[in-house]
């Protein structure tokens, strides 16, 4: 539904990977020129939910500061809440070349960049390393609902330090953001 140039229209897809990984589903009525009106429905929870000992991680959150971009606002918005409720500062854009600019007047002012890999006007790969060529110690992340080889494929040539996929798990998020500042800060520390 979006014209050339102006995003991907991956917005129901990501809507969609989130409520069927819910066990839920999304109906659509549609009329020509009337719009279209979208149903979501999920499962009711009958019974508490206990957490299972050892899956929760001691530290799943942390206070640093990231810089978050994807083309998609609603994503933006949700994600940037998500990323505030595990404690960190967040600088979130939907456009690619804002988000550089932001960078490039403060590089020292981010912990962590996390970037959709596919953009109008600037890929996330090419976001990445315009990103590293300024500041190489800085993490930086792929986010991407397609296949994981292509996700591992795009690290690759970028340079970037790893991905993480749509829709967004919690738990799996906050895992790799860790994981990337914590192989960050031992890098930082080999050096002294």
């Amino acid at each position: 539904t979006k014209g050339e140039g102006v995003g991907t229209g991956m917005g129901l897809a990501v809507v969609h990977g989130i409520i069927k990984s819910h066990d839920g589903a999304v109906a659509v009525d549609s009329l020509p020129g009337q719009g279209a009106a979208f149903h979501v429905y999920l499962p009711t929870i009958l019974a508490e939910v206990e957490a299972l000992p050892g899956v929760i991680p001691r530290t799943i959150g942390g206070s640093e500061r990231i810089l978050f971009v994807d083309d998609e606002k609603a994503l933006v918005q949700m994600t940037r809440g998500l990323l505030e409720r595990l404690g960190y500062r967040v600088t979130a854009f939907t456009n690619p070349e804002d988000a550089l600019a932001a960078f490039m007047g403060n590089p020292q002012g981010f912990d962590l960049v996390i970037s959709d890999l596919t953009m109008p006007r600037m890929t996330g790969d090419q976001f990445g390393r315009r990103i590293k060529g300024v500041r190489p110690s800085v993490p930086v992340l792929l986010s991407t609902g397609a296949s994981e080889s292509l996700a591992q494929t795009k690290v690759n040539e970028a340079g970037v330090d790893g991905y993480v996929m749509k829709p967004f798990q919690t738990l799996q998020l906050a895992a790799a953001i860790r994981q990337a500042l914590e192989t960050s800060h031992r890098r930082t520390y080999d050096w002294a």
